[in-house]
């Protein structure tokens, strides 16, 4: 039950260096909020923020949560380069826990969850929220971090009270205490079920990091195929691979978009794009935020063999199952017409409960109540 006003309010610390590059620890201290618990994010400002982020932290202070920063510049995936503006973000959350002495401390990610390791916390309530299984990440000096990695994880199980993970997939890697908070967005949207198929040609649409693991060369190259000339093809993000995307004039390039744009884009397509490089082993258990925006829209997918989510789309008829390929995608994309795409749809709509924000929440308050 939510805290009347004379009772003081339960406290919880939520920790992540990377905050709003994904929704993932918004639409958690927004339920939390809910709860009628005082919530407090602090993250860590590496690089200027984006808009959209700003936008994000105005939205989340309008609720009441409270938001603070650490400045350190650092660039992303800089690894052991940055171990000393790392230790200053860990002193950074040290102090602001012992400043709020929370009842509960809820840290997402690796990174923000060493800190269970070395404080002293009685009273409060310890949630490591595992949202990626860095584990299996291609390191540069993979044979002596990953070990370290797993070493370091399992320590922070150990000391936690609960462990949240974002998929049911990676129950098997823990033993107890695991509640699963799913990546799908949080609040009411309009499904638009079915394609719009505009001038007679089916959209295929990507949102995300242009990263050499998401077959973005693939798509690339698939616009300008002539036996393809029944599909359109768009794109929207950011990355290493920006400067390929910018030499292919056919397909839609929209940049990097606010978090509601990729909704509003996804809205309007017929086909999300979710290819994942499985012979990168983190792939193997990919819990991709695509997937649940696209069941939400009404959109089917189009996912690689070996990818974990290839099993879910399999098992409901969610979209195409492709080879991480060209020829394969090719292929495949070349077998769809109006039937199957229309069989694609109803299986979608039907899945929608399965995927949804609200089960999640279940297993989130379940937590803190």
């Amino acid at each position: 039950m939510p805290a009347s006003n004379k009772e003081q309010k339960r406290t919880v610390l939520m920790i992540r260096s990377s905050a709003f590059k994904t929704q993932r620890l918004v639409k958690q201290a927004l339920e939390l909020t809910k709860l009628g618990l005082r919530v407090r994010v602090i993250f860590w400002e590496r690089v200027l923020l984006h808009e959209s982020e700003v936008l994000i932290i105005d939205m989340l202070r309008s609720k009441g949560v409270e938001v603070h920063r650490f400045i350190g510049s650092a660039e992303y995936g800089t690894g052991i380069k940055s171990i000393v503006k790392r230790t200053a973000w860990l002193r950074f959350v040290f102090d602001e826990i012992k400043l709020m002495n929370p009842d509960f401390i809820h840290a997402i990610d690796l990174d923000s969850s060493l800190i269970f390791l070395v404080i002293k916390c009685r009273k409060c309530v310890i949630v490591a929220d595992f949202a990626d299984y860095i584990e299996d990440y291609a390191y540069k000096f993979s044979l002596v971090l990953r070990p370290l990695i797993r070493i370091l994880t399992f320590l922070v199980y150990k000391r936690s009270d609960y462990v949240v993970l974002p998929s049911s997939e990676r129950k098997k890697f823990y033993m107890k205490r695991v509640y699963v908070v799913n990546n799908a967005p949080k609040g009411s949207y309009v499904a638009n079920d079915g394609g719009f198929k505009r001038e007679g040609r089916w959209s295929v649409l990507y949102c995300g990091t242009y990263g050499k693991d998401r077959a973005i060369d693939i798509l690339c190259a698939l616009s300008e195929d002539v036996e393809l000339d029944k599909f359109r093809f768009e794109i929207a993000g950011w990355g290493e691979l920006q400067s390929l995307v910018d030499r292919y004039s056919k397909i839609q390039n929209y940049g990097h978009i606010t978090y509601l744009s990729v909704l509003e884009k996804t809205q309007n397509t017929d086909f999300v794009y979710c290819v994942y490089d499985p012979l990168i082993p983190v792939n193997r258990f990919a819990d991709p935020n695509k997937f649940y925006e696209a069941v939400l829209m009404g959109k089917p997918l189009i996912v690689a063999k070996g990818t974990g989510i290839d099993l879910i789309v399999e098992k409901y008829g969610l979209g195409l199952v492709v080879d991480y390929s060209f020829s394969s995608v090719k292929a495949q994309l070349k077998l769809v017409n109006d039937q199957m795409y229309a069989e694609f749809v109803q299986n979608v709509r039907k899945a929608r409960p399965i995927f949804s924000w609200a089960e999640s929440v279940k297993s989130l308050v379940s937590i803190y109540q």
